[in-house]
């Protein structure tokens, strides 16, 4: 039992360890975002609401609001660049006051911080020119009161405005300009008061006027300018300056008015005309080389043909495109490179993408077109049971007809063979068959007439393409003749005579016979008769007779035996 106690006791205080973790890392997270400890009061752009929260420390006695009686400026609306506004700011009504930051915003998208300079014990004061560039439009002010500890004193309630006008209008043609381009602008100024302005245009590499170098002037008191990027701009991807210097007669000030540019390097371009292929219509698996000639420019000075690279992108007919092919640079602006589409890539119209860069990533690019054709397939020959074509063939008729056929095709995509046979007679017989290896097709020569017959042999591939005997192998028909069998025809005739002779024979036989039998002569049966009788009354052999007759018989038989022995002996002596 104590055993359980002191395991729920750990578990307990494990939870009351697990639960002040969580607690503390959203409390982290939740307050984290509202401070920022790099942060400094000079801040650019840095909103007023968050000055309380960037390293500066409240006072202990908490803040108070500036009075609107301890604030002063001398203007609510003023010109940009040729007028200033005063402020002052008094802190007696704050402890130890030591420092003032005043924050101009600007539509709470632009904020600027000035440092105000402290001109007796409690007051603070400050004079703000607008810049050229300065937006035209409703400002806001805010102070922000510091002691020696730099703890904010004041809060945030008490803010003051003024507007920014201006009496000129100034703007450049492009943000960008190329190398032989020609740059354009305009500059419009109203003399008002005792305020009269007179202007120049000049070039600067510069808005810094300590550091900037002049390239060259343009002329002064216009309202249009315009100039080339010629080779004065030593510099390609650099930003250069219109520079209008405006002078204020009457109270003899001078102030410059800047219209930033970049001079952009000068984009390569491919010359179109030079663009040629070895073969507008390529075939699979074949090669094709296709050359140009690029420019950059009048030949930029800061780019070589060596910082140029050009690259093909083929898009097939279904439009896919493929990886990019580097073409070959030979050092003079001219470039070529050798290709071939493989042959699983389908026939049609592709397009050709040219993309050529610089140095400076500076691109441009072309566009053609391709046509891609299927290879035929090819007929390198057949054979006719067994024999070549080029013999002469006879077959007898009966007999089958074996073509096997001897083809290719580079893609190997050979669909079907058709043979058409053509007699004497224009009379056609077609078979045709699935292409495979070894593929052997029969014709009957019994559903065929004897004679000559011309063969047609036709291939055709997957892709449409159709290859014919007389376009490829040998450019002509080939021949072949059936030999007739000369006494199959005649045969049943030759049956049909000999049944009708032998018939009539027997049938003359038959006849004859029936009469003979019917119609006897009255001597020959009285002959026949007589013969009869004799033979019946013929008389018995005497006994003697008879007995001659057995002693003659053996006789005989003696003299065999007589002679079987001498012919032995002969035959004997002959050995």
């Amino acid at each position: 039992m104590i055993i359980k106690m002191k395991i729920y006791k750990n578990y307990f205080i494990m939870g009351i360890l697990v639960s002040i973790m969580v607690v503390s890392i959203i409390g982290v997270f939740v307050l984290t975002p509202s401070l920022n400890l790099n942060g400094s009061i000079f801040k650019y752009n840095q909103p007023m609401q968050q000055y309380d929260d960037i390293g500066l420390k409240s006072a202990n006695n908490g803040r108070i609001p500036l009075n609107y009686s301890s604030f002063y400026q001398n203007v609510t609306s003023l010109n940009r660049l040729f007028e200033s506004i005063y402020f002052s700011v008094n802190v007696s009504g704050f402890k130890a006051a030591n420092s003032t930051i005043m924050q101009i915003s600007y539509q709470e998208i632009f904020f600027r911080n000035f440092s105000m300079s402290k001109f007796n014990d409690d007051e603070f004061e400050y004079t703000y020119t607008p810049e050229y560039d300065a937006k035209i439009g409703f400002y806001r002010v805010n102070f922000f009161i510091f002691n020696q500890t730099n703890y904010l004193l004041n809060t945030q309630t008490t803010y003051f405005n003024f507007t920014i006008t201006s009496n000129y209008v100034s703007k450049i043609g492009s943000p960008n300009y190329i190398r032989r381009e020609l740059a354009d602008g305009e500059f419009k100024i109203l003399n008002y008061g005792l305020h009269t302005f007179i202007w120049t245009f000049s070039i600067v590499d510069s808005n810094n006027e300590s550091l900037q170098d002049t390239l060259f002037t343009l002329g002064s008191n216009v309202d249009y300018f315009f100039f080339e990027l010629n080779d004065s701009f030593t510099e390609s991807s650099k930003m250069y300056y219109v520079k209008i210097t405006v002078t204020d007669t009457f109270y003899n000030e001078i102030k410059p008015i800047y219209l930033p540019f970049t001079l952009l390097n000068s984009i390569p371009q491919i010359i179109v005309n030079s663009v040629s292929f070895s073969d507008n219509n390529v075939k699979r698996n074949e090669d094709c080389t296709v050359s140009l000639n690029v420019t950059d420019g009048d030949k930029d000075i800061d780019t070589f043909p060596d910082n140029i690279s050009v690259y093909i992108i083929l898009q097939d007919s279904n439009g896919i495109k493929g990886s990019p092919l580097l073409m070959i640079n030979n050092d003079d602006w001219t470039f070529n490179l050798t290709f071939s589409i493989a042959i699983n890539k389908p026939i049609g119209i592709y397009q050709v993408i040219f993309e050529v860069h610089d140095q400076f990533d500076v691109n441009s690019s072309y566009i053609t077109t391709l046509i891609v054709e299927n290879n035929l397939p090819k007929i390198h020959g057949f054979i006719v049971n067994d024999l070549s074509i080029g013999q002469s063939i006879s077959i007898n008729y009966g007999e089958d007809i074996r073509f096997k056929f001897n083809v290719s095709d580079v893609e190997n995509t050979i669909a079907f063979i058709i043979v058409q046979l053509l007699n004497e007679r224009n009379e056609w017989y077609n078979i045709s068959i699935r292409y495979s290896e070894n593929i052997e097709l029969i014709v009957r020569t019994v559903d065929l007439i004897s004679g000559s017959w011309y063969i047609y042999l036709t291939v055709i591939d997957e892709d449409g393409g159709i290859t014919t005997l007389t376009s490829d192998y040998g450019y002509a028909p080939k021949e072949i003749r059936i030999i007739p069998d000369v006494l199959n025809p005649i045969l049943p005739w030759i049956g049909l005579v000999i049944g009708v002779i032998f018939g009539f024979l027997g049938g003359i036989a038959l006849v004859y016979k029936y009469f003979k039998s019917k119609y006897k002569d009255p001597q020959e049966l009285v002959s026949k008769k007589k013969k009869s009788k004799q033979q019946e009354i013929k008389p018995q052999p005497i006994k003697e007779e008879v007995k001659k007759e057995e002693l003659e018989k053996k006789d005989s038989e003696q003299e065999t035996t007589e002679k079987k022995p001498l012919q032995r002996k002969i035959k004997r002596r002959l050995k």
